[in-house]
């Protein structure tokens, strides 16, 4: 399986996706394999857009994982006994640009003492009419 790696301490991760047998493939990857937090997570998200991430945190990152949670994690990719998560995804569209998140989007003038006039739709039906503030 091809992988994409994006993080941090990605020398320590490169070691241990070979040894499962992935192959690095940082152009047309089949999974996007993440270290780091949240983050990470995000910025994965941002350069492959709809590409299925895997998420690895390590003891640097997270006090609650073990280093050895990423062994177990690698391993079940490789059976195939992950579990899928999909998450809601933003689209905003400005001046005829479409901007799509995982998180948040923020909006606000270019001009900070200006206010911004904005409509937010969920599912194509607009919420609230037209509305000018300070952002979103």
């Amino acid at each position: 399986m091809k992988v994409a790696l994006v993080g941090r301490d990605l020398d320590e991760v490169e070691p241990l996706v070979a040894e499962y047998g992935f192959v690095i493939d940082q152009d047309s990857p089949e999974v996007v394999i993440s270290n780091g937090g949240d983050g990470a997570l995000l910025g994965a998200e941002r350069l492959y857009p709809g590409i299925p991430k895997l998420g690895l945190r390590n003891s640097k990152t997270s006090t609650r994982h073990r280093d050895t949670d990423a062994q177990m994690v690698l391993q079940r990719l490789v059976e195939g006994t992950l579990r899928e998560q999909r998450f809601l995804k933003l689209e905003a569209e400005v001046k005829g640009r479409k901007l799509i998140a995982l998180n948040d989007i923020i909006i606000h003038n270019k001009i900070l003492s200006s206010a911004v006039r904005y409509e937010v739709e969920i599912d194509g039906r607009n919420h609230m009419g037209e509305i000018v503030g300070d952002g979103l």
